[in-house]
């Protein structure tokens, strides 16, 4: 849109940077100060349905939010320019290239492609709030900009802004023809665009660093109508040899079943997070993330039911034996853990006593909003009791086949009970999104569930006398069928509300009940957040300043905790103490509010 050899709106013009539309152009320009600077710049007169009285959506939210991920923003405004209107908005400059760019057709380390999918999730979660369970809709590797940091790690920033909106169906508010396909999840092909819709991007782009291709037998010479037939149908993701956890993530992220998929990159980034962490070897506060060891152990079932029945659906899920600081590395909780310790862990450990007076442990539900931290309570339950655990996500017992998902889910079972045998202490099994299995028959479009939802209450009926103990986790307790919530099957149901602020190496003085309001409505991811924002602050500083012994500072931790929006607002919070009052009031002495306290 702009020649190089005039000048715009006082700007010298360097070059074009990015053009991925018709009417959306980048460029580096200059000032007459010579401070070099990024000019964005839209037709007005091709991009009508992308201003919003007058102003251009991406201006007004790049104004608003003012995320490190994001342009910051100088100026912006109206132009003439060759008989055209044009609408600009200058940003500061930052040296970078597009991921395409830095990967060069060749896969990223795990650490370096983990840690990208972070920032951008982190960045995205200040999205999904600003467009009220919207999205990016645009995620792709020439829409991310990578620099390197002076500590040898990347910093990521997001472009191709203009496609940013809420939730829509049919008819979005932006033009579609400029996405790429690769990363565009099947139900977008026929406009339906959510906040999933961005988890299946970010799926296929953290496969795709890892692998250096798709996961999908897909590329950029591909027709539209092509891909979009491959990734509606192909069930099998090629994933190489990555960790299975790994695998399992981003199977879960890119499956086109929405069911199976996150509902958004909050629940991703939480379980993406928890992976990484695992990872961390070279952290300078290592007592800030204790690394679980987990003793694995490889399960032959698979290699018996595949020589019984090679077309059988596979169960792809392995246990393993936590080592580590049990409930004590919860933070705060302190009702929580008690109960925890008293109807569970006393009743595994002093077996026999129990059995004397008829007392063995129950199935346990969580209840809560998303990244509250039901996941980590857990597992730190079964660090707790030494027992063998298998994790559980919705997408590991999908199945393409008639009634597979029930012979998976019987499947599941059994090999808990192998393993309980081989377990004095019992085998426990971590249902994430326990709801997507124990939906509500009577629910409309989940009719064809019924029969596995009926595996599920079968398998619930005799697992304790098996020496098999469940624990669900769901954030929507109103969906749950109700002959799920019964005696017998979850005797024992917890609302797990937002977290306190845990331990932090940290100056000698701080003002934990001013920090503790500062973070009101925070979930333990963004707690979490903050805690690795503000360590990897005070290791800049480290290197900058070449001190090995600076602490993380209140004042920092003020800062970045300003910074961070929460990620379930004060209306959220609501409607999830609405559930659980409405199902507390239905069920009097059986169920007690475990919370949390700052």
């Amino acid at each position: 849109m702009l020649n190089l050899k005039e000048p715009f709106a006082g700007l010298r013009i360097l070059k074009l940077v990015s053009k991925q539309s018709l009417y959306r152009e980048v460029y580096e320009a200059k000032t007459p100060g010579g401070t070099k600077v990024y000019l964005i710049v839209y037709d007005n007169h091709t991009s009508q349905m992308l201003m919003n009285k007058g102003v251009m959506k991406e201006f007004a939210m790049i104004r608003d939010l003012q995320n490190m991920a994001f342009p910051s923003p100088i100026n912006s405004g109206s132009y003439k320019f060759d008989g055209r209107s044009l609408s600009f908005m200058t940003a500061k400059y930052f040296e970078g290239t597009t991921l395409r760019a830095m990967m060069g057709g060749k896969p990223l380390p795990e650490k370096v492609a983990v840690s990208i999918a972070l920032q951008v999730m982190s960045a995205m979660k200040h999205l999904i709030g600003y467009t009220n369970g919207g999205g990016h809709y645009n995620l792709n590797p020439d829409t991310i900009i990578v620099s390197k940091v002076n500590d040898g790690g990347v910093a990521v920033h997001l472009g191709g802004l203009d496609h940013v909106s809420g939730p829509c169906s049919e008819q979005p508010p932006f033009i579609t023809n400029d996405l790429n396909p690769c990363f565009c999840a099947p139900e977008t092909f026929l406009g339906h665009f959510s906040a999933a819709a961005d988890v299946y991007s970010m799926g296929m782009l953290l496969g795709y660093m890892l692998l250096g291709y798709y996961p999908f037998e897909i590329n950029e010479t591909l027709s539209e109508g092509q891909i979009r037939i491959i990734t509606s149908f192909d069930a099998d993701p090629k994933l190489g040899n990555m960790p299975l956890e790994l695998k399992n993530i981003i199977a879960r992220a890119i499956s086109n079943n929405l069911k199976v998929r996150y509902t958004d990159l909050c629940s991703m980034f939480s379980e993406l997070m928890n992976y990484g962490e695992d990872d961390e070897d070279d952290d300078l506060f290592d007592d800030l993330d204790d690394d679980l060891e987990d003793d694995k152990e490889e399960d032959d079932l698979d290699d018996i039911q595949q020589a019984l029945d090679p077309k059988a659906p596979r169960l792809k899920i392995t246990s393993s034996v936590k080592h580590g600081e049990g409930l004590k590395g919860v933070a705060g909780m302190v009702e929580l853990k008690q109960t925890l310790s008293c109807d569970f862990v006393d009743v595994i450990t002093h077996r026999k006593l129990a059995e004397k007076f008829n007392i063995r442990p129950n199935n346990i539900l969580l209840f809560g909003p998303q990244g509250c931290g039901k996941t980590y309570i857990s597992l730190r339950l079964a660090e707790e009791c030494d027992m063998a655990v298998y994790t559980v996500n919705p997408s590991d017992l999908g199945s393409i086949y008639i009634h597979g998902t029930q012979g998976l889910i019987r499947e599941l079972f059994q090999r808990a009970e192998e393993k309980a045998k081989q377990n004095k202490n019992g085998c426990l099994l971590l249902v994430d999104e326990i709801d997507a299995h124990l939906a509500k028959r009577d629910l409309q479009g989940r009719e064809n569930q019924a029969d596995e939802v009926a595996e599920w209450l079968v398998q619930l009926n005799d697992c304790v006398e098996k020496n098999v103990f469940v624990i669900g986790m769901t954030n929507r307790l109103d969906c749950l069928d109700k002959a799920a919530i019964r005696h017998g099957r979850f005797d024992k149901v917890f609302y797990v509300g937002l977290p306190d602020l845990g331990k932090l190496p940290h100056e000698k003085h701080i003002d934990y009940k001013g920090l503790a309001e500062m973070c009101e409505g925070f979930t333990a991811g963004d707690i979490a957040y903050v805690v690795k924002e503000a360590s990897r602050l005070t290791f800049l500083a480290c290197l900058n300043k070449r001190k090995n012994n600076l602490v993380i500072k209140e004042a920092l931790l003020k800062e970045v905790i300003a910074a961070t929006i929460p990620s379930v607002s004060n209306e959220e919070l609501r409607v999830y103490e609405r559930i659980w009052e409405d199902y507390s009031n239905k069920n009097v002495n059986r169920s007690r509010t475990i919370g949390f306290r700052a």
